[in-house]
């Protein structure tokens, strides 16, 4: 966390971090105010908490970013926000923490989501929602948006209403951790409902096989995206091979299985790491572009790339490696939070404690104060990624705000959670944050 969160770091020591046998990678850890810190998780996991019981008893989406206690203002587009795969993740979290009463408000959010839209009935979820309580009455969950006084329309943004894949898979990853935890069986048939969305909308036997993205855009007639992402994949085996282990012959192994076999195409074994997905086409492996989380989730999501972890982890480090930690893309201009905890995460998984130490340094200097932290290291991360169908509308940017997104990763980092299985790395008898601030 940061003491001064106005400070600037300056001074840089470059530290050499053995990754792997046959060699070296270079980390940067910043010598700034802070330094040799290590996140207070629990303090995350009270600060999650709190943030949930603001709104009563009620279901509830949490906001997804805040306004930044450095200054600047909130973007529009933003305010009021709350994006599916974030609230996703801090039912992960809280489950996690221990606190399940607040991650089940949450969950009763996505409950009434799934059966309230304002016009599909088929099971899908829209990628974003109005922050906020949910009133049990209304007859549709709000969307988000804004009044344009020049435009003189209310606007909405063609993704948060649209449906990816795999912020679809997230939710149904969150649902399913959270039933194993409480017990209740809605929120088990809630995730079959979104799994079956996906299966029935967006799986594709030709080309590269896998799913594909989703879709973009308004209702009625959403834009069908082509493209197919190694990271909706990856949400989508996680899902469907838990659902299998419990509950077999259902088709949810022949579900987890085409999507594995996209996974083993996009495998670069030359370069010992996976492409992003394809291109536009649903055929041809976009190997023009990459991204950390493809990297970093495949080793924890397939049992059986474990054994590709090191080298793995070595290309990750080396190409986006950045300030102790990581970046979204490979022109590493900042550190992206919520995937330098997911390269933590991973690190720990393998049991590398040194240099975790030095990753965790990276995040407490990017902690802003009350157990949050931001988004990334600079005032804008570029991530050279489209969030529309088709890559026209515009680079997607991660903004130095405090996330929820961001701080949920750290949560799951630190207390050693893979989302992906559903469980710690090591076996607890309860949620190791229950103690109050």
């Amino acid at each position: 966390m940061r003491a001064n969160p106005g400070a600037v770091r300056i001074w840089f020591v470059w530290r050499l971090v053995c990754l792997i046998a046959a060699g070296c990678v270079l980390l940067s850890a910043g010598l700034a105010e802070g330094a040799g810190r290590v996140p207070d998780y629990c303090l995350s996991c009270e600060s999650l908490a709190q943030r949930v019981k603001l709104y009563g008893d009620g279901p509830v989406f949490l906001v997804s970013y805040e306004a930044s206690p450095e200054g600047g203002q909130l973007p529009r587009e933003l305010s009021n926000v709350a994006f599916g795969y974030d609230n996703a993740l801090a039912i992960i979290a809280l489950v996690a923490c221990g606190k399940v009463e607040a991650a089940r408000q949450i969950g009763e959010a996505f409950h009434i989501a799934l059966t309230r839209d304002r016009f599909y009935k088929d099971g899908r979820l829209r990628n974003a929602y109005a922050a906020g309580r949910l009133e049990p009455s209304a007859e549709a969950v709000a969307l988000p948006g804004y009044w344009d006084d020049v435009a003189g329309k209310w606007i909405e943004d063609g993704y948060q209403v649209g449906t990816a894949t795999g912020s679809a898979a997230w939710v149904a990853l969150s649902l399913l951790t959270l039933g194993q935890s409480d017990g209740d069986a809605r929120y088990l048939e809630d995730a079959r409902k979104i799994m079956r969305w996906i299966n029935a909308l967006t799986i594709d036997h030709a080309g590269a096989g896998g799913f594909r993205g989703g879709f973009y855009g308004h209702e009625p007639s959403p834009v069908r995206i082509g493209w197919k992402s190694t990271e909706h994949n990856i949400d989508i085996y996680a899902a469907a091979s838990f659902l299998n282990r419990i509950e077999k012959d259902q088709g949810w192994g022949d579900a987890a299985r085409h999507a594995r076999s996209f996974l083993d195409r996009t495998w670069n074994p030359d370069e010992k790491r996976f492409h992003v997905g394809t291109l536009p086409d649903g055929a041809v492996l976009n190997t023009g572009q990459d991204g950390l989380d493809t990297q970093l989730w495949a080793i924890l999501a397939v049992s059986d790339f474990a054994e590709r972890a090191e080298d793995v982890l070595a290309w990750t480090y080396r190409n986006f490696g950045v300030d102790g930690g990581l970046d979204f893309n490979t022109d590493r201009d900042g550190l992206w939070i919520e995937g330098t905890a997911q390269g933590l995460l991973l690190l720990k998984f393998l049991g590398r404690e040194k240099e975790a130490a030095i990753v965790e340094e990276a995040l407490a200097r990017n902690g802003v104060g009350d157990g949050y932290y931001f988004a990334s290291s600079t005032p804008e991360l570029t991530t050279g990624l489209s969030a529309g169908a088709d890559g026209s509308s515009g680079e997607f940017l991660y903004h130095r705000l405090p996330h929820l997104g961001a701080t949920s990763w750290v949560v799951l980092a630190g207390l050693g959670w893979n989302p992906f299985m559903l469980k710690y790395f090591e076996q607890r008898e309860t949620g190791p944050c229950l103690r109050k601030y």
